[in-house]
């Protein structure tokens, strides 16, 4: 599909830490980051990169179009902070414009490389923008009761739901990995309601029963987006300086943590377990609505002493 990128693969991957710079460095990027308390270091290394990883992927038909798991957590925290759509205009179409900088700068854009990048970026741009009108927008309209004015009525997306008993029989290469959750679920469970505070003794358990489903999850496909939340929400809670956390925080941490175990538990039971779940998917949407709420509270806000890509 992308006959005119292909050849000039190889280069991109060896330049996608300086193409992350070029859209990183754009004034209205770091403006719109900071504005809603984004530390522009924190969205570079967990989501930008990726991102970037994704559309290389694409072109090389490793992904496909629209299907990149970290755009979904990204605009589910997006939604979070209550971030409006034009910012998240202005976030995503630098990212285009960046490796249109760069090709221009390396000397080779011809018209049909042009042509490419615009289908993987706009293609992609387009499924950001219906998700997030899908997921925010719409719902707000709903809420408020307002009807939308349109000569056609709104076709409904189709979504192939998936019942437990068709699915569990197909995963049986991390059924033992999903039982041996048990055990840690139950003992971090009964440590949250036994402890008043987060403290390093809570933050070593959940932890690891976190990192153990998040690579369970990312081993079933349907869950991908599912399981880089979890990635994301336990580096925040490991990297976490426990003494400079107000109380308040702590203790919210405890409600969220233990929201989010119980939710787990019931998922992995009614999917993997008992099997009764009508849709595998019944609980994504809660999931990753209370981890997202968790990582806005912990995640970093203020920017370094200027904005330097070291990650790598």
């Amino acid at each position: 599909m992308f006959i005119s990128l292909i050849p000039h693969i190889e280069q991109l991957e060896d330049d996608k830490k300086y193409i992350l710079e070029l859209w990183m460095d754009y004034d209205i990027v770091i403006e719109t980051l900071e504005k809603h308390h984004f530390q522009v270091e924190y969205f570079a290394e967990n989501f930008g990169t990726r991102v970037i990883d994704y559309a290389l992927n694409v072109i090389q038909d490793k992904e496909e179009l629209g299907d990149c798991p970290v755009i979904g957590v990204l605009l589910m925290l997006f939604k979070k902070k209550n971030i409006p759509l034009n910012d998240i205009f202005f976030i995503c179409v630098h990212l285009k414009n960046a490796v249109l900088h760069y090709f221009l700068e390396k000397n080779i854009l011809t018209q049909e490389v042009l042509l490419e990048i615009n289908l993987v970026m706009d293609y992609n741009f387009n499924g950001v923008i219906q998700e997030y009108i899908e997921n925010n927008y719409i719902e707000c309209i709903e809420k408020k009761g307002i009807d939308l004015i349109s000569s056609e009525p709104i076709e409904e997306t189709k979504i192939n739901v998936i019942s437990a008993k068709v699915y569990a029989p197909q995963i049986e290469t991390v059924y033992d990995l999903i039982l041996d959750l048990d055990e840690l679920e139950d003992d971090v469970l009964n440590l949250l309601e036994d402890h008043q505070t987060f403290d390093s003794i809570l933050q070593t358990r959940s932890n690891v029963l976190l990192t153990k489903y998040s690579k369970v999850l990312n081993s079933l496909y349907e869950f991908r987006e599912l399981s880089y939340m979890l990635t994301l929400l336990t580096k925040l809670l490991e990297e976490l300086v426990l003494d400079t956390l107000a109380v308040g925080i702590k203790d919210n941490i405890i409600i969220y943590l233990r929201s989010i175990i119980n939710d787990l538990q019931n998922w992995r039971k009614q999917v993997f377990i008992n099997q009764s779940a009508e849709d595998i998917h019944f609980m994504d949407q809660t999931l990753l609505s209370s981890a997202a709420q968790l990582e806005i509270m912990i995640m970093p806000s203020e920017n370094k002493n200027g904005y330097e890509i070291d990650f790598f």
